[in-house]
This record gives structure tokens, C-alpha cells and sequence, in this order.
């Protein structure tokens, strides 16, 4: 063994890093991963709150328009009948009035003819009775075409669809074992009967009050 050997294995190394350097290190980057993952954490929490409110946007959104959406309905079932009506009108035959003539003599003697028009007087037409069937204050199955006047009319931006149709739509979503029970049916919808907005349309119900009785057998 050379002398230079010996000397390089007998010096001491002495450390420039005080004591507790590798544990203070450690701690700190323990609290630095502690940081990030709170923040990270953080972060989530404000993405969800987010997100969450959009949601509740949305859902509250597709609400008015379920409703918005019923609302036309009504109005257009409204505006069909109207226009029915319009065009029933308007192809009414045309009723020519025939000219009659009278003879009368002139200065010179001779006889001349001169179209008169006829003074004719339409009709008046016979107001045709319709049944109203024996509605009073609470329409039945039986008597959805009726216009049940003693009802109140629909409100000013209530929305409603024919009686008939609301049956119809109850019988379609009614489950296949049976049909659903007419009694329960009227006694669901009573709160919500209009009367006919057009004479002869039939008497109407309250759309949410129908949609909350569709819940309800659907839902049992």
C-alpha cells in the first residue's frame, strides 16, 4: 500500500450540511404535497359547484319550456278549431238573388221591360242545440266533448288542453294490465276543469294538473 493511500484513508470527511438537514427536507416536502393536494382538491370542489349550478340552470330551463310547450299546444288546438270554423264559412254557397222584371209603357206608348232586383232576405240561421251532456260542475269520461258552461273559463296565461285529448293522452300512458280507474281519473283532474273556450269544442283541464295525475300512475 503506497503512503498516499494510507494518508486519503485515514482523513475524516466532514459534512457542510448542518444536522437534521434530511429530515427537515423531508418534512417540507411533505407539507409542499400536502399543499398541492388540497389544492387540487380545491380546484374539484369549485368545478362541481359549477357544475352543479349550470345544472340547476338547465333543469329550470327544460321546466319553462315543458311548460312554454304546453301552453302552445292549447293555443294551437284553439286556433285549429277557429280556422275550421273560418273555412266552414267561407265555403258556404254563394245564393244568387234572380232578377225579376217589370213592364211599364213609355211616353210613345210601347212596352219596355226593366230588370228589377228582388229584395231577398237570408234566413236566420237555426241555432243548433248541442247536448251538454250532464256535466254541472265536474265532467266525466262520459262527457268529455262537453263545453260544461257552469265551469270557470281557463285564466289569462293558464295553460289547458281539451278533456278528451287528456283522456286520451292518460289512456295511452296507463299501464297494459288494466285501464285506470275513471272515478280516480275525474277526482284527480276536478281541480283543474275549464269550460269550453269555443262553443262546442268540449270542456278543457289544466296541463299541469294532468302531467301531475300521469306521474302519479306511472310512477305506482
Amino acid at each position: 500500500m503506497s503512503p498516499n493511500s494510507t494518508y486519503r484513508s485515514g482523513v475524516i470527511k466532514f459534512s457542510t450540511k448542518p444536522a437534521g438537514h434530511d429530515a427537515a427536507r423531508q418534512r417540507e416536502n411533505q407539507r409542499r404535497h400536502r399543499a398541492r393536494v388540497k389544492g387540487r382538491i380545491e380546484d374539484l370542489e369549485a368545478a362541481l359547484s359549477k357544475t352543479q349550478s349550470e345544472l340547476n340552470d338547465a333543469l329550470r330551463y327544460i321546466e319553462k319550456l315543458a311548460v312554454e310547450a304546453c301552453r302552445l299546444k292549447g293555443v294551437v288546438n284553439t286556433s285549429d278549431l277557429t280556422t275550421a270554423c273560418s273555412v266552414a264559412r267561407d265555403e258556404e254557397p254563394q245564393v244568387e238573388v234572380p232578377t225579376a222584371t217589370a213592364t211599364h209603357l213609355d211616353e210613345d206608348g210601347t212596352k219596355s221591360d226593366t230588370p228589377v232586383p228582388l229584395q231577398y232576405t237570408r234566413p236566420l240561421a237555426t241555432e243548433k242545440q248541442t247536448p251538454e251532456g250532464e256535466c254541472n260542475d265536474e265532467p266525466t269520461v262520459e262527457d268529455e266533448t262537453a263545453d260544461c258552461p257552469s265551469l270557470p273559463p281557463p285564466r289569462p296565461g293558464e295553460s289547458t288542453i281539451l278533456c278528451r285529448e287528456a283522456y286520451s293522452i292518460i289512456k295511452d300512458r296507463s299501464s297494459p294490465e288494466g285501464e285506470v280507474d275513471s272515478e280516480l281519473v275525474d277526482e284527480w283532474l276536478k281541480p283543474g276543469f275549464r269550460r269550453a273556450i269555443v262553443p262546442g269544442s268540449g270542456c278543457r283541464v289544466e296541463t299541469h294538473v294532468l302531467f301531475a295525475f300521469i306521474d302519479h300512475i306511472t310512477s305506482t
